[in-house]
């Protein structure tokens, strides 16, 4: 095996446990909702093993340079990144993305470097930061065919992370028409970004100058819907994060039953706070 080759098995090896629910801390087996895949976005997804994901990382990154493929390398820091966003460690996801653009300019991974990049600042509240992020996210995002690492970025998935960003740093009026033009370009995407751009739409109806909670809820409301046979933690983190958004909303139906709906999902579709890359 090429040492490229085996990279992008690491890659894949470290996606496929950051994507998989695990029981009492050990991976789960027998899902069928998650395979290791060069094609896959390794995002933290449904994981609860980021100890081991990190461990494949850095056997990745340190392959990548060894192969001079700076795709591999790019989307061994994407997933870095994704490790420390979802940790709760902002300012590394941040970095960590805008280092790798620096240090491994490529068009295939440039976008979805920069899309990272937006989504820390924007968790950070550094308004001026996401939107520089994002300009050159909407710049960058091109059609391209698959390669060996992370997934291709192309420019319906970075409308998709505009809305959600745009309405993260309390943009909602701004944020609402892009989220809703992004649901009508997700042919194609996979489900989990499908989740992610409803909720996008959702936080923004909750961030907009006059907030629309009853819609809001009731589009949320599908995404969850999308969480029972494709178990997803990096949507089901967004889901209870709109769900906090929508708690002063508690006398308005729609609000209460979407509530409901994120309380039942699994203890286990969570990300572990506080964890370290």
């Amino acid at each position: 095996m090429s040492v490229e080759a085996e990279a992008t098995a690491f890659v894949a090896s470290a996606s496929f446990v950051a994507s998989v629910p695990t029981t009492r801390g050990k991976p789960a087996t027998g899902t069928g909702t998650a395979r290791p895949s060069s094609s896959r976005s390794p995002r933290a997804q449904g994981g609860r093993d980021p100890t081991t994901s990190r461990r494949f990382l850095t056997l990745a990154g340190d392959h990548a340079e060894d192969a001079e493929e700076p795709v591999v390398a790019a989307s061994v820091a994407e997933m870095a990144s994704t490790l420390a966003f979802y940790g709760g460690r902002y300012e590394d996801a941040a970095r960590v993305a805008a280092k790798a653009a620096q240090r491994f300019p490529h068009p295939y991974t440039a976008a979805r470097l920069a899309a990272y990049e937006a989504r820390a600042h924007a968790a950070l509240g550094d308004e001026r930061s996401t939107r520089e992020a994002l300009a050159r996210m909407r710049r960058d995002a091109v059609g391209l065919a698959a390669r060996p690492g992370m997934s291709p970025f192309g420019p319906n998935l970075a409308e998709v992370f505009a809305g959600g960003v745009l309405a993260r740093v309390g943009a909602g009026d701004e944020a609402e028409p892009i989220a809703r033009a992004a649901l009508t370009q997700t042919h194609g995407l996979g489900f989990e970004d499908q989740g992610h751009a409803l909720l996008g739409l959702a936080a923004a109806l909750a961030t907009r100058n006059r907030p629309v909670p009853e819609e809001a809820a009731a589009v949320a409301a599908h995404a969850v819907t999308l969480l029972a046979d494709r178990p997803t933690s990096s949507v089901a983190v967004k889901a209870r994060e709109v769900a906090a958004g929508l708690a002063r909303w508690q006398d308005v139906a729609e609000v209460r039953d979407y509530h409901d709906q994120v309380r039942a999902l699994p203890a286990r579709l969570a990300f572990p706070a506080g964890g370290s890359a």
